[in-house]
């Protein structure tokens, strides 16, 4: 009997979300298995050290936060320089999910996927956790068609616009 490590389990979710992530049209057995794997993958210790609170949710996770009377959405859509400047980065730094879910988790950060059927698009939020530096209780949103592109670019927001520091909104764009 061969045994995995939960390492080399996470690795294998990781690639198996991201082949699911990328494709088109994205189907809802596609949004079924990646929830199921989502929940395997929170149950192994590798990923909860890693990524404590990754969270994958449909349309409700919006309700459930507007109900909140806290909530503090940063509505920070980038301009088009900031996203040719995206678009560059994108290309020069290859970052895997895994990299990106890590970084976000070691900032106290927590990551949801949505996807909202009524828009045809993915919304990626990023929620500072109450143990965060920076941003504690503060949700910073990304849209997009494409899921990883979005994550992508809330890594970009996060970590390059606003250097891991406080997140601030600003005069909206329709992409970004």
């Amino acid at each position: 009997m061969m045994v995995i490590s939960p390492q080399d389990q996470f690795f294998y979710l990781a690639d198996e979300l991201e082949r699911l992530l990328l494709r088109t049209p994205y189907q809802l057995q596609d949004c079924i298995r990646t929830m199921a794997l989502m929940e395997l993958a929170r149950d192994l210790n590798a990923l909860v050290f890693l990524v404590p609170q990754l969270s994958f949710c449909m349309d409700i996770e919006r309700k459930f936060a507007m109900a909140k009377p806290d909530f503090n959405l940063i509505d920070y859509r980038l301009s088009d320089d900031e996203l040719d400047k995206f678009d560059v980065w994108a290309e020069e730094n290859k970052l895997t999910i895994a990299q990106v879910l890590s970084n976000f988790a070691e900032k106290s950060m927590k990551v949801s996927f949505t996807y909202v059927i009524s828009s045809t698009a993915w919304c990626i939020s990023v929620t500072g956790q109450k143990d965060a530096k920076f941003n504690s209780g503060a949700t910073l949103t990304t849209w997009g068609e494409d899921s990883l592109e979005s994550l992508y670019m809330a890594y970009y927001k996060v970590f390059i616009v606003f250097n891991g520091g406080v997140w601030q909104t600003k005069t909206q764009s329709r992409r970004g």
